[in-house]
């Protein structure tokens, strides 16, 4: 099993981190990513050489490693929440990387990024999606989903969650992925870090590329990776962190850990307990946020789609 030095998955993610990269520029991204059947690393997994790379109709990066564990699809997206290509100019703190305040990192979602390209690089079966204008509203991931009305996957995997704790079990007001689901893959991260990342179901998702895939895939999450104040000139991320989860992911796929599927798509959107949840979102927990912090993740629908009106 190869597993990449923290060296190499530092100098990955700075390397995309270098400019920025709105929607229409996310091909900046793409020489940084693997192309399977090519480049593969010393001791890859040898299903890297029958992996393959392709770029859709919709502007969207997709790689295909086979194998016990491709009815995964993992995603990531290379665009970042400003509007015009600018020059990063990177600053560390300890293992906190972050930049000199007058841009922002693009670590949402670079780091997300970087952690599936050395999952790639390691072989680790399944589907990796590198979506475009996700931060403009799904754009990619969107057009990939209306354009497929049958994704034969046990879960939708995306790696683009501020913090160090969540496992996304709702997004948009709706359940995506089942608790005990979540539970279970928290679990599995814990384990396979020792103990160190401790993660838990997390019912204030709001909107990332797989909530897309809520209808098609019976499990559709959000993991934490690390990073803090995206959309602004304050972001930063824990390298260390995201470093750890990416080892662990590399570990838990490769042995084919990643839990069985537990929720119906063939239900309604929304049982009772989902109302609850709701209810309970709405009126405690993103209430309480928007009152108290500048966290971006705890945006309405409506405040989101203003958001994005006024990029």
């Amino acid at each position: 099993m190869w597993i990449p030095t923290y060296r190499k998955f530092k100098e990955t993610l700075t390397a995309m981190c270098r400019m920025t990269s709105p929607n229409g520029c996310e091909s900046y991204v793409w020489p940084h990513l693997p192309s399977p059947p090519y480049g593969g690393a010393p001791n890859a997994n040898q299903v890297y050489k029958h992996g393959t790379t392709n770029i859709d109709n919709h502007g969207n990066y997709i790689v295909c490693i086979p194998g016990t564990g491709d009815r995964i699809m993992w995603t990531a997206h290379c665009d970042t929440a400003d509007s015009h290509p600018t020059l990063v100019n990177m600053k560390w703190t300890g293992d906190m990387l972050h930049t000199d305040g007058k841009t922002i990192l693009g670590a949402d979602d670079k780091v997300g990024c970087a952690i599936m390209a050395m999952m790639i690089r390691a072989g680790c079966p399944g589907t990796y999606v590198f979506f475009q204008g996700e931060e403009v509203g799904c754009v990619g991931s969107s057009a990939m989903a209306e354009n497929t009305k049958f994704l034969d996957y046990d879960c939708c995997i995306s790696l683009d969650r501020r913090g160090y704790d969540s496992v996304i079990t709702h997004q948009r007001g709706r359940r995506t992925c089942s608790d005990t689901w979540a539970s279970e893959l928290g679990t599995l991260i814990s384990d396979a870090s020792q103990g160190i990342i401790k993660m838990r179901p997390d019912p204030t998702g709001v909107y990332t590329d797989s909530v897309e895939f809520s209808d098609l895939v019976p499990e559709c999450t959000n993991l934490s990776v690390g990073y803090f104040n995206q959309h602004s000139n304050n972001e930063k991320t824990n390298v260390a962190f995201s470093y750890l989860l990416c080892c662990s992911l590399i570990r838990i796929v490769s042995s084919g850990l990643i839990p069985s599927p537990k929720r119906d798509i063939v239900t309604l959107p929304m049982e009772n307990d989902d109302y609850d949840d709701y209810r309970y979102m709405m009126k405690y927990d993103w209430t309480h946020k928007r009152k108290t912090t500048r966290d971006y993740d705890a945006m309405s629908e409506q405040e989101w789609l203003d958001w994005k009106d006024a990029l």
